[in-house]
């Protein structure tokens, strides 16, 4: 069930309303603020965007930051193991951070209102491992300009390691994301003075600060760069016996200025060197000597103290990338590594006299499921990176497109060559930076997401939490932009997407498809609309017809109307009702209203009538909607909608719980009136009142009770009268809101789309302008009970009591006591059909359980109403008895116990028609125990070592999946619990009980053949450790193994239940069984096979 929720109590100030009313200004009620009964987190896909540069602290290499080029500064975390975003705000609307928030994040000025950021520079003290500078903008919306102090860009400083920020005086314009945001740190702090802090701007000179960054001045004089010059880089040289250090500032155009006296007087060092004012990355030896990067060009220039020049030639092979960093070992100043422009590495150990290539591109182990694996010299492996470093114990470290920071540890000897070249690993783990288009929860799945992101079209997102993400299979290379997805109404297996290459370089190649299984697979359009490229695309409603008959329009971007397709996307025809130009363009430019830029919904499906679109755009220099009814073949225009002009990110959402019920606000920076408007009749818009800016708008599941039916709608933006940017939501359709976030998750990034769970209450996700997606629902209550074991009355959500259909069915020999009970659904449900079954295998730690407790009872309470027929067996458990007052084993359970697993699954496979079973659909779960026992039939059913003792040998154990609650995976990295059952004796020599720990650990028999597996685990908990779900669910991954893995990260003991406030387990099961055996479904292949991974 959806988690607990805390109730909303909320106080009309009646007598202010009707004050209001009377002075015709009635507005709506601001209600409660529960933004402390909401938890915010990120959506785990991991890395994405451009990681443009990265600082290693020199005392300690664990002290490391990075920044990106529209998104976030991140610090790394050393207990967590993952990077923190810097740049949040943690505050209310006091001004204090929320309880167990690591410090408040940027000030006020910069959070006034949501912004583009972008990171322009990072510097820390040598001296100091706890200060740290960054270097960024607040692009407000001009919308807001009236309202808020855009910071132009401004330096931050922190002494608690990023945690918490103050700003300085400085205002100036910072370019986070242009041309030169990749080639090194344009801020620096001396080692030899902490206090004095240069900073080179891009387009207003060089910059210092002798206070520590909070106080700058422009310098002008004694020879400084120009006041508009670029400065991309500053670099010290920390002469010893000297009381500052040398400084060089790295200008374009100019070259190299140097300065002895703390900036007050500078010389043109650059002129003697080839550089001819063509700069990029840079940096000093220890040795005292400067490198710098000739810009356009596959040559570094040195310059040593004594200002001599030498040109360096690094070989990048055939591939003809220019040169873009390099890096000296801090330990030997004549190791040094090059990189250059697409990630070719090249090595020289003389100084830079002679190179060696390490190939053309980098090869790296894959640590996020969504990336290709790189192969070196592959053209599909090029990427923009930001340089290269060492830190002080001797890692390299790269940082590039995509793929965010990676590292390497060159072998001792260096004997990597092109055909052997370093090997890399991924090191982005809390790293989210792509810019969102688009996100959609998709109905009955437990909360699955569909997005589209930049540079790597459509995602689906299987857990927000796990890294769990499949990438669109519509193209490989990375460089499509996806700007719209939408979801089949009342068949939402189907799934479309509008992807092109829009920015990258601009080919417009299309990657737009469609999927029919939930987003696991797609295909592409085969002819798309000529000239089409990206927009939006919405899928009616299915009446009538199924697969390869639904119904899509597209909306391109340009000045290119709507088409239609009624064959899902082979074909496409124009729709009719609009003036256009021979080429089949608009006859008028609205380009400027719709292009790749802007994030717009202004297309959509009518949820509850077929062949029903509605269409905002801009016509004669006014809005217009339109509206086609017959599946955008004919478009009407409906005079007097009452819309506003001028929606850049213009946005809809209808109510797919009421009919003609539909919400549009007009978006970020909307040119013309901001607020929300709302329609009960699917024609006319009216202003909701009290509603001053809405960014976004959702519509999801309305409250358990008698608005359930009703929907809740979503805005991000801002009501009047209230200051505070955030989340509300209203019950009521406008007439009260509450305040259900601040900014989500701290982050101050420009909100692009916004979707609200069809299924469950409370459920939002948020798109970001460059920090990926987060995720927000409501938080368990104070007053909750804690989680207790299904079927104790305890905490357990309340399902009717059911009985088995035949009880204590003999199913092994009949002088076995081990029975089975069966529960089938009523005879309505199973008309004409034969049913998908579940054997379903009780815990107890092999010693204990019986099929009528916990587990297979509550899992029968769930499947059985929803068709499935479930199969509860007994098996041989482990036997005791009382000797001298002590309880001794007399028999174990194992390996029999396997054994009658094994044939309980066989047996039903065997007695299908009696049941009306289809033995093609059967499944196992089992939790504990049960889910060990559960897991080893599943992947070992043809394992002849595991069918020595059976019943049923000849007949097949396969099955389609298998669900599995907190069970052992692996016995050899969880030896404990094996001698309970599966080993003779602990006495045993260690290679014998090595040998049966192997045997009987179910990760032993997988294969890529091996059924999709689900499996749930408390992160906490204190019996079966949640690493062995976490190594089973890696195994999974490494074969290509479909799988689903939810970690319960508040269960803090050994519970088996279905009822917990973070997830829908019941929706989430029933999801996982319906999608892999529903008829038709694909079915593992037989073990012995080398059939394809599911």
């Amino acid at each position: 069930m959806p988690g607990r929720i805390l109730q909303r109590t909320a106080v009309l100030l009646l007598s202010l309303a009707t004050l209001l009313s009377l002075c015709g200004a009635v507005q709506s009620a601001r209600a409660a603020d529960l933004s402390t009964q909401y938890e915010w987190k990120p959506v785990r896909i991991g890395a994405g965007g451009f990681v443009t540069g990265l600082v290693i602290h020199p005392l300690d290499p664990e002290v490391r930051y990075c920044r990106t080029d529209v998104g976030n500064a991140y610090r790394w975390d050393t207990a967590l193991k993952e990077w923190m975003p810097m740049v949040v705000s943690h505050r209310d609307a006091t001004g204090k951070p929320p309880a167990g928030a690591a410090g408040t994040g940027v000030p006020a000025s910069v959070a006034a209102a949501p912004s583009k950021i972008g990171v322009e520079s990072i510097a820390v003290d040598p001296r100091n491992k706890n200060v740290v500078l960054i270097a960024f903008p607040a692009k407000f919306s001009s919308s807001d300009k009236s309202r808020t102090t855009p910071v132009l860009g401004s330096v931050f400083r922190s002494n608690d390691g990023g945690r918490s920020f103050v700003q300085s005086d400085l205002n100036v314009k910072m370019v986070p994301n242009g041309s030169w945001r990749h080639k090194g740190e344009c801020m620096g702090i001396d080692p030899a003075n902490p206090q004095t802090v240069y900073y080179g701007s891009r387009q207003n000179g060089l910059w210092k600060s002798t206070d520590g960054g909070m106080r700058w001045k422009q310098l002008t004089t004694g020879g400084a760069p120009a006041a508009t010059a670029n400065v991309p880089g500053v670099r010290f040289d920390r002469v010893p016996g000297q009381s500052t250090s040398t400084v060089y500032a790295i200008v374009e155009g100019t070259g190299v200025l140097k300065s002895t006296d703390a900036g007050d007087t500078w010389t043109d060092v650059g002129a003697k060197s080839g550089l001819e004012g063509k700069v990029g990355n840079s940096t000093v030896d220890q040795d005292g000597n400067l490198f710098v990067v000739r810009g356009g060009s596959t040559k570094i220039w040195r310059m040593t103290r004594a200002g001599e020049w030498k040109e360096l030639s690094p070989h990048f092979g055939s591939s003809g990338n220019n040169a873009n960093g390099l890096a000296v070992d801090p330990t030997n100043a004549r190791r040094i590594f090059a990189i250059g422009a697409g990630s070719c590495i090249s090595r020289s150990l003389d100084g830079g006299d002679t190179w060696v290539c390490l190939g053309n591109t980098l090869t790296f182990a894959n640590t996020f499921g969504w990336l290709p694996q790189k192969v070196n010299g592959s053209s599909k492996a090029w990427r923009s990176n930001g340089g290269i470093l060492f830190d002080t114990k001797g890692r390299l470290w790269i940082m590039q497109g995509n793929e965010g920071i990676l590292t390497a540890t060159p072998a001792s000897g260096d004997p990597e060559t092109a055909k052997e070249p370093l090997q890399w690993t991924i090191d982005s783990k809390g790293i989210e930076e792509f810019v969102a288009h688009d996100v959609a929860f998709i109905p009955g799945t437990g909360g699955r997401m569909i997005t589209a992101v930049e540079d790597g079209t459509a995602f689906l997102i299987r857990n927000p939490d796990n890294f769990d993400t499949a990438q669109a299979t519509l193209q490989k290379q990375l460089i499509s932009n996806a700007t719209s997805v939408a979801i089949c109404p009342n068949a939402p297996n189907v799934l479309v997407v509008t992807s092109a290459d829009i920015h990258h370089t601009g080919s417009g190649k299309d990657y737009s498809g469609i999927s029919l299984d939930g987003g696991e697979t797609w295909a592409s359009f085969p002819t798309p609309p000529a000239a089409a490229r990206a927009g939006t695309i919405a899928i009616s409603r299915r009446e009538g017809w199924g697969d390869g008959q639904d119904h899509l329009v597209w909306y391109p971007l340009g000045n290119r109307p709507p088409h239609w397709s009624h064959d899902g996307g082979k074909t496409w025809q124009v729709g009719a009702g609009f003036p256009l130009k021979a080429n089949g363009a608009f006859d008028q430019n609205i380009s400027g209203y719709w292009n790749g830029s802007l994030k717009q919904r202004a297309l959509i499906a009518d949820p509850h009538k077929a062949d029903r679109f509605f269409l905002y755009t801009i016509w004669g220099g006014a809005s217009r909607l339109y509206r086609s009814d017959d599946g955008g073949r004919n478009w009407t225009p409906l005079p007097d909608s009452g819309l506003p002009h001028g929606g850049h990110h213009a946005q809809f959402a209808a109510n797919p719980f009421v009919a003609n019920d539909i919400w549009f606000c007009d978006g970020w920076e909307s040119g013309g009136e901001s607020g929300l408007w709302h329609s009960i009749d699917g024609a006319t818009f009216t202003k909701v009142p009290g509603v001053e800016r809405a960014i976004n708008v959702a519509v999801g599941k309305g409250k358990d009770g008698a608005g359930a039916d009703k929907g809740a709608v979503y805005i991000y933006g801002k009501l009047a009268g209230d200051s505070n940017w955030g989340i509300f939501r209203t019950l009521d359709a406008g007439g009260t809101w509450d305040r259900v976030a601040y900014y989500p998750a701290g982050q101050l990034d420009i909100p692009t789309r916004m979707a609200a769970s069809p299924d469950t209450f409370g459920l939002l996700a948020i798109g970001l302008s460059g920090n990926s997606f987060v995720y927000g629902k409501p938080v368990p209550s104070a007053a909750a009970a804690p989680l207790q074991p299904m079927g104790d009355g305890a905490g357990a959500e309340s399902y009717p009591a059911i009985a088995p259909t035949l009880k204590d069915v003999t199913f092994l020999s009949a002088d076995r006591p081990h029975k089975m009970d069966i529960y089938l659904p009523d005879k309505a449900v199973t008309a004409n059909t034969k049913l998908p079954a579940v054997v379903v295998i009780h815990g107890g730690g092999w010693s204990g359980g019986k099929k009528i407790w916990g587990f297979p009872v509550e899992f029968a309470k769930r499947a059985v109403p929803a068709g499935y027929a479930v199969f509860c067996p007994d098996y041989q458990l482990n036997e005791f008895a009382e000797k001298n007052g002590k309880k001794v084993s007399t028999k174990k359970g194992g390996p029999q116990n396997i054994y009658d697993c094994l044939d309980a699954i066989s047996w039903v496979r065997e007695n299908a028609a009696t049941y009306g079973v289809d033995p093609d659909r059967i499944s196992v779960a089992g939790d504990s125990a049960g889910g060990q026992l559960a897991m080893l039939a599943a992947y070992g059913c043809d394992a002849p070592v595991l069918s020595e003792g059976r019943l049923y040998p000849k007949v097949s154990a396969r099955v389609r999946c298998v669900v599995n609650f907190y069970g052992v995976a692996n016995f050899e990295t969880f030896p404990a619990w094996a001698g309970w059952t599966f080993l003779k004796s602990q006495s045993d020599p260690d290679e014998v009980k090595a040998a049966l720990l192997k045997k009987y650990s179910p990760v032993t028999y997988l294969t890529a053949a091996s059924p999709p597996t689900l499996i749930v685990h408390g992160r906490k908990d204190s019996g079966v450790t949640w690493k062995q779900s976490e190594e089973l669910a890696g195994r999974l991954k490494a074969l290509g193994v479909r799988y689903e893995f939810i970690t319960l990260e508040h269960a803090t003991r050994h519970a088996f239940n279905f009822d917990t406030d973070e997830y829908d387990l019941t929706a989430i099961t029933l999801r996982f069984l319906a999608e892999h055996s529903q008829a038709g479904a694909q079915a593992p292949a037989a073990r012995q096979g080398r059939g394809a991974a599911l």
